[in-house]
């Protein structure tokens, strides 16, 4: 059985994340457009992996998401809100299996 698990999340799958997608020539493809909510679920089923086989030894690093265009005051900037929601979601997926 393995000692850890050890994952890199990148949220920039979320739905709305300007990482989201690809560009192919002058069409704009999406991703996988993912929700709060399944990064809760992928996080909580992890750990129940890591419960099972390596003692509840989990652990995972941020390596992407960047937020969302907004324009705010006819300025474009880049909104985070959802970002932050998915990250808050998969810690929360994380401690839910905890007592």
């Amino acid at each position: 059985a393995p000692d850890l698990i050890l994952i890199s999340i990148g949220f920039d799958s979320s739905v709305n994340d300007i990482g989201n997608g690809r560009c192919c020539g002058a069409s704009w493809q999406g991703g996988a457009d993912l929700l709060p909510e399944d990064y809760r679920w992928m996080a909580a089923e992890l750990q129940r992996v890591a419960d099972r086989f390596c003692r509840g030894r989990l652990v995972a690093i941020l390596e992407g998401g960047y937020g969302q265009f907004a324009d705010r005051d006819g300025e474009i900037c880049i909104d985070r809100n959802l970002f932050t929601s998915c990250c808050l979601a998969f810690i929360r997926g994380l401690l839910g299996r905890r007592k």
